[in-house]
């Protein structure tokens, strides 16, 4: 009999925290699952913790290479796909926990919004004297234990992350289409699969914390600390997300220019700086370039956390253009060409 929910968990060389994240998964209230664990050519004891288990529930496959963290979570998500009776697939980080009622939750959400593409929700840190609630995106105000956000709004998460990875629970027919993930060296992927996610019906976002999410040497924000080139890496990796996805909903026609536009005049600073650079790519249409000088014109509130737009506005507005090829040349990262086909 098919599961109705397949769990993905890709992992690398992290057997310790693997272990405790598959028994949060075993633990859950809701049970009719499988879990895909993706080795992505581990050289430790991953296949004999997972192993360890003896639960028929759960399928293992290690890849004869590393094909990069990105490709491997992929993969671990077409594989989950692939089981015609599979209703939700599910996203959980090797390094992260499920509460117990995590999936009983989120479907029970899904099941209220039929629309919706997925369900995510917050997360408790912990792990190196973190304890705190982590919102990433949106941080809601107000009682309600659901909100549900429509395809309309996806405009909002242009160069944001719209979710916190493990809590992700994903309608399978959201997964069916053709989805962008980027290429293997493409860290934030989020940026991107999000908001593709989300023009298939919007979310639903439960208010309540219902996954754990891991702080330890290895996050990627603690691997970024003081690595300048890696950081610039991610900065152009992040401006190339913010272009994709703004070209990607005004090409479905869930968007405008007009609605980013609109949009960009009350998002906080820190997306607009994203989305600006995106935009004011050489490899930006000539109509999102000429939306993001004149947003670049009336924000100047995002002078004071970018330091490329102090100098933007001493230098000229082709800075961005200019400091993101640069970046590109000195990290060795080339963006894929956008396969759009797009009136911009």
């Amino acid at each position: 009999m098919a599961s109705r929910i397949a769990i993905c968990i890709p992992t690398y060389q992290r057997p310790t925290y693997l272990r405790e994240a598959i028994q949060s998964v075993l633990e859950q209230s809701y049970n009719n699952f499988t879990i895909y664990i993706s080795d992505n050519a581990s050289q430790d004891n991953t296949r004999e913790v997972v192993a360890s288990f003896h639960d028929p529930r759960i399928i293992y496959h290690r890849n004869e290479q590393n094909i990069g963290s990105t490709l491997n979570t992929k993969l671990a998500v077409q594989k989950a796909t692939q089981d015609k009776g599979t209703e939700y697939v599910a996203l959980l980080c090797d390094d992260d926990l499920y509460m117990p009622d995590h999936l009983a939750i989120a479907i029970d959400a899904l099941e209220k919004h039929e629309q919706a593409a997925y369900f995510n929700c917050p997360g408790k840190t912990f792990g190196n004297g973190q304890s705190d609630v982590m919102y990433m995106f949106p941080n809601p105000t107000g009682d309600s234990p659901l909100l549900y956000y429509k395809t309309d709004r996806a405009v909002e998460f242009i160069g944001v992350t719209a979710g916190l990875g493990s809590s992700l629970v994903i309608r399978k027919v959201a997964l069916l289409d053709h989805l962008y993930w980027g290429n293997k060296d493409f860290l934030p992927y989020d940026l991107l699969l999000y908001t593709q996610l989300m023009a298939h019906g919007g979310f639903v976002f439960g208010r309540l914390p219902t996954v754990c999410y891991r702080y330890h040497d290895a996050n990627l924000s603690s691997y970024s600390n003081g690595k300048w080139l890696f950081n610039e890496k991610l900065v152009c990796m992040r401006a190339y997300a913010a272009r994709y996805v703004a070209q990607f909903l005004v090409n479905k026609g869930d968007c405008s220019l007009t609605d980013i536009e609109n949009h960009c005049r009350t998002a906080v600073a820190e997306q607009i700086v994203a989305l600006v650079m995106g935009l004011a790519s050489f490899e930006s249409p000539p109509a999102l370039r000429r939306l993001a000088h004149r947003v670049f014109r009336t924000r100047t509130d995002a002078d004071s956390i970018s330091h490329r737009f102090r100098i933007a506005r001493k230098i000229g507005f082709l800075f961005f253009a200019l400091s993101e090829k640069a970046s590109q040349l000195l990290t060795g990262w080339k963006p894929e060409p956008i396969q759009l086909t797009t009136n911009l």
